[in-house]
């Protein structure tokens, strides 16, 4: 009798050491949804700022395409007057009424741009656009029309305080239709561009 119990003891203890091995049916279950936000790292809930988010469709913002428009009509000679351009290599010098008649149409010039655009441009930023050639398409139309036909997105990289629109433009050059890729920088904050450079 007491062989049995010792056998019928040693049997519950091994019992008991394989139950506590095996893993609960708690652990064994998927988690809830709640479950799985609450472990979601920044990597994996689409919020992570270490690069940007990278978009290949969708609609050029708003800001991007009507600067764009902008650009894209002419004649304009609100925006673009030939009297701004400086011609070099003549072997003459200006004269002071000719280097006057410049600065008034480039200070004219630059007001109407301001009254065009300025309420998409970051401040302080619409000076250095226009010295990097934001007016070069309207030099084109100065003696022929000019229209946008269309604008598509490329590309738009997202990043936490900034963004850049790739944009592939189709427009109306006289009788010839033109393409031309432009790259737009803009805060995230509030869509104001900061940068526009001419790709192809």
């Amino acid at each position: 009798m007491e062989r049995k119990n010792r056998w019928f003891l040693a049997c519950l203890a091994a019992l008991l050491l394989l139950g506590g091995c095996q893993p609960s049916e708690e652990n064994t279950e998927d988690p809830t949804p709640q479950q799985q936000e609450e472990t979601k790292g920044p990597e994996q809930d689409g919020t992570s700022t270490e690069g940007p988010v990278v978009e290949e469709e969708g609609d050029v913002s708003e800001n991007v395409a009507s600067v764009l428009e902008v650009m894209l009509t002419g004649p304009n000679e609100k925006l673009y007057n030939p009297d701004m351009v400086t011609i070099v290599g003549l072997g003459e010098d200006m004269t002071e009424e000719e280097k006057q008649k410049k600065e008034e149409a480039e200070q004219q010039a630059q007001a109407n741009w301001q009254q065009a655009i300025g309420s998409y441009i970051a401040e302080d930023r619409l000076d250095g656009l226009l010295a990097g050639g934001l007016s070069g398409f309207l030099a084109q139309a100065d003696d022929q029309p000019m229209a946008m036909k269309s604008a598509v997105l490329e590309k738009r990289e997202t990043f936490e305080t900034y963004a850049y629109e790739n944009v592939a433009v189709t427009y109306q050059l006289g009788e010839e239709e033109k393409q031309a890729r432009l790259e737009f920088r803009y805060r995230t904050e509030d869509g104001l561009i900061t940068d526009v450079t001419v790709l192809s």
